[in-house]
């Protein structure tokens, strides 16, 4: 344990303070890690599932979302359409349609390559 002049003309001895890697802020050494919030992973391997489901009764539609949030050119937009993606490409590789995948894909690159 570290000490300082003070601490030890009253025999108080100081602990060192720990850096919570989430936010590398000081935390005190009594104080217990923090936790993630949320619901621990119970469910968390049933919604991706239920997304996929409902994007996949969406069919075509999806890939116009996709474009369209694409033309925004806006963050929002892109992440949006970045999302839309990964999910598409993640029914893709189950269906075994990864190459159908891959030329709308490039398409779209084509598309709104500036």
């Amino acid at each position: 344990m570290l000490e300082t002049s003070f601490g030890r003309s009253f025999g108080i001895a100081r602990r060192p303070r720990r850096l919570d890697p989430p936010t590398l802020r000081a935390r005190p050494a009594n104080c217990a890690p923090r936790r993630p919030k949320g619901n621990g992973g119970r469910r968390k391997s049933h919604a991706p599932a239920a997304r996929l489901d409902a994007i996949m009764r969406r069919g075509e539609i999806v890939w116009r979302e996709v474009e369209t949030e694409i033309e925004r050119r806006n963050a929002s937009g892109y992440d949006t359409a970045a999302g839309l993606l990964l999910d598409l490409k993640a029914i893709a590789e189950e269906r075994g349609t990864i190459g159908d995948f891959a030329r709308r894909l490039q398409a779209i690159r084509e598309r709104h390559s500036r």
